[in-house]
């Protein structure tokens, strides 16, 4: 009989938190699923803490040799019996009512072909990512960042039968972000502002380990939407924009300026394509100038016109109080 949703786990020596994992989704309230664990060649117990879940609802499927994730992930989808496949990390936590919300809303919002949800770190206070929810909101952060948890994503099947939409393996480390800005330009995509899953902070995860190539690759991505805009981007202004993305901020005169410049290239590219919607677009880049402006230690009278009058800082959201911190910084921090 086909599930209605095939939650889909690609494990690789993952056996310190695989019992938590698995037994998290045995444990959602909605029972109409199959696990379906890909085991990448491990060479600890994983394959060991699998079967020792005795439920008819698990499918483990072991490749030969180890292949990598993102091989790993594309043989699942192809395996995948279910309407909709909900993806699930090794070492993360899916709260018990995750595949129920995520199902209900899927089947009230029929356009929507990817749907996240918040994420919660697990420990240090539990820091809540504060993704956005809606679809043109999304669209624009993508520009700039990946806006989805990963382990939180469940997607229309019928969207990834298609090797058009299934992982490109020359993205390794940031399959997931590739997928999804290709996914935003055929489907609507959402995250339910609610946090149902536990994100797991460690050494051993990928974006850890890989974390230089990781960040070579996603900022591949960001230069492939910005020359779909179309923008010219120079090698300073791709610096900024990745700095900007990865919010390793300056907070010194010229770094503020070129930011500036460079998002209000950004605005003035996007009214004549007409590629994002506004103000989504405009609200991306204020919050991107606001992260600016909070991480700048001195201010000076050159930073007053843009607080008062820059339309990139217009979208910002920022209340009275902050505004008047900032011109008062400007006027007298000189």
């Amino acid at each position: 009989m086909q599930p209605k949703v095939t939650v889909l786990m690609a494990v690789y020596n993952g056996e310190q938190y695989l019992k938590e994992a698995v037994g998290s989704i045995l444990a959602q309230t909605f029972p109409d699923f199959e696990l379906l664990v890909i085991d990448d060649g491990s060479t600890d117990h994983s394959p060991a803490v699998i079967t020792s879940f005795h439920d008819s609802r698990i499918r483990l499927v072991k490749n030969e040799k180890n292949i990598g994730l993102t091989k790993s992930l594309n043989r699942g989808l192809g395996l995948s019996r279910g309407e909709y496949i909900a993806r699930m990390d090794a070492d993360e936590i899916s709260m018990p009512s995750r595949l129920a919300k995520q199902v209900s809303f899927l089947e009230e919002n029929q356009r929507v072909g990817v749907c996240g949800t918040l994420i919660r770190t697990k420990g240090d206070g539990g820091y809540v990512w504060p993704f956005p929810l809606e679809h043109e909101e999304i669209r624009a952060r993508l520009l700039f960042e990946n806006c989805f948890a990963h382990s939180s994503v469940m997607i229309r099947c019928s969207l990834v039968r298609d090797d058009k939409f299934s992982y490109n393996e020359k993205f390794s480390c940031a399959q997931d972000y590739e997928l999804w800005v290709r996914l935003s330009r055929h489907t609507v995509m959402a995250n339910i502002g609610e946090c149902l899953l536990r994100h797991r902070i460690h050494d051993a995860r990928i974006s850890h380990q890989n974390k230089g190539a990781q960040e070579n690759l996603a900022n591949n991505i960001r230069m492939q939407q910005l020359a779909e805009l179309p923008v010219s981007v120079d090698n300073d202004e791709g610096v900024i924009h990745h700095k900007l993305a990865m919010r390793t901020i300056e907070s010194n005169r010229l770094f503020f300026l070129h930011s500036h410049a460079w998002l209000t290239k950004l605005q003035y590219a996007n009214s004549r394509a007409g590629m994002y919607s506004e103000p989504s677009f405009s609200k991306e880049l204020a919050y991107r100038m606001n992260n600016v402006l909070t991480r700048m230690s001195r201010l000076g009278w050159w930073a007053a016109k843009i607080i008062l009058f820059s339309p990139v800082v217009r979208y910002a959201g920022l209340p009275v109080s902050k505004r008047m911190e900032y011109l008062y910084r400007s006027f007298f921090y000189l």
